[in-house]
C-alpha cells in the first residue's frame, strides 16, 4: 500500500517510489539536519551497479515522499 510521508519521517527499511513506480530502499540516514534530510537508497534489482551499491540523495525534511508500507493480511481460516 502506498503511502504519503514528509522526508523528515523517513526510516531505514522504507521503501521510497521513484515518479515511474520504482522502488528504493532507505538503507541509511547520512545525515540529519534542521532542514535536510540526507539518505543513502538502494535496490537489489536495478541493472546499474551505483544503485546497488546506493546512492546518496539529500531532500527538505517538508518534502513529500510516496513510501511504499507493507500491510499485513489477515490469516484465511485455512491458514488459522
Amino acid at each position: 500500500m502506498k503511502t504519503i510521508k514528509r522526508a523528515g519521517e523517513l526510516v531505514v527499511g522504507d521503501q521510497v517510489a521513484e515518479a515511474d513506480g520504482y522502488l528504493l530502499t532507505v538503507k541509511e540516514i547520512v545525515k540529519r539536519t534542521e532542514k535536510t534530510i540526507t539518505v543513502k537508497l538502494t535496490s537489489d534489482f536495478s541493472p546499474m551497479r551505483a544503485v546497488r551499491d546506493g546512492i546518496v540523495h539529500t531532500f527538505r525534511r517538508t518534502t513529500r515522499v510516496v513510501v511504499w508500507v507493507e500491510t499485513k493480511r489477515a490469516a484465511s481460516p485455512a491458514e488459522a
